[in-house]
């Protein structure tokens, strides 16, 4: 975070803005031993803020999200309580002994179809159920841990995986969540032996509960497209010719190094030069936090 945080801090737009990372969160873990203890019929979970205390080299990483905070680098945001499908990941744990008991004796859960083509779901997709009062108890209190961690409330949510129901606005709408990250599609929970449904939105859509819809456009993912920062400025400058702002999606992979340090320092040197690109072809361009072009759009409609 150091790293990233050093060349965040070099750059700045006309305002005096430097480039932020609106730090999207999963605020907990699987408790292992307790639902072990359980024989696998009952979730727990524990704050991410426990998990990192079992890990080496983690001590400084609440200080460095809140120098980030600070220093107006780094501003999280809410994406969900946990990365699991709590329902299906219990049903295949008490069903198989195989490769998902395998993976839970390590702290594992984040298998794919590329490795078992039979699964019908996600198993990443927290919201991927029709169990609407699982979900609700999710959001709720995965906000309310949000706010006990970071001393906020977080204003914008997005699901993991791009899939919720549409009914799961309203319960993010009553802890003051305004605005909903995503892709063009909202993907919908998925009956056993449906087709898949989608909802489409547009970025400034309004729904019935007062919240709009931010649309990711542009893409900074070279550590799993190999794609670097050119062809994000060529996104980019689609997004600007279309008088949209540029929303662009990078995941933590990009800058990670402990398995692979030429991971982090390839992709923080071509982060570096986008930021610098950026700057240089539109001298006149604002960097704002996921929250604050939610205030943006959403007052546009106040004038």
């Amino acid at each position: 975070m150091e790293q990233l945080f050093n060349i965040l801090i070099k750059h700045k737009d006309a305002k005096d803005n430097h480039p932020v990372i609106t730090a999207n969160v999963v605020m907990a873990n699987p408790d292992f031993k307790k639902i072990n203890d359980s024989n696998f019929k009952r979730y727990y979970y524990e704050p991410f803020t426990e998990t990192l205390k079992r890990y080496a080299l983690s001590e400084r990483v609440m200080e460095y999200y809140s120098a980030g905070i600070a220093s107006k680098l780094f501003y999280p945001q809410f994406h969900g309580r946990e990365h699991v499908n709590v329902e299906y990941w219990l049903k295949l744990l008490c069903e198989e002994d195989g490769v998902f008991r395998k993976a839970f004796n390590l702290e594992l859960w984040g298998l794919g179809k590329e490795i078992l083509p039979w699964l019908s779901n996600n198993i990443q997709a927290t919201y991927d159920t029709l169990n609407h009062d699982l979900c609700k108890e999710s959001i709720l209190t995965g906000l309310d841990l949000f706010y006990k961690v970071f001393s906020f409330n977080s204003k914008s949510f997005i699901a993991n995986n791009y899939i919720w129901s549409v009914a799961l606005n309203e319960v993010l709408a009553s802890k003051g969540v305004v605005y909903l990250q995503g892709m063009k599609f909202q993907i919908l929970p998925m009956k056993t032996g449906e087709r898949r449904k989608y909802c489409r939105h547009f970025l400034g859509q309004i729904n019935r509960n007062g919240q709009t819809y931010g649309i990711r456009n542009c893409f900074f993912e070279p550590a799993l497209t190999g794609l670097g920062h050119e062809n994000t400025l060529k996104e980019i400058a689609l997004s600007f010719f279309w008088k949209k702002p540029a929303i662009i999606c990078s995941h933590r992979l990009n800058f990670m190094g402990s398995l692979n340090t030429q991971n982090r320092e390839n992709n923080l040197i071509e982060f570096n030069s986008l930021i610098k690109k950026i700057l240089i072809k539109w001298p006149d361009v604002e960097f704002l936090s996921t929250e604050e072009l939610a205030h943006l759009i959403l007052d546009s409609y106040k004038n």
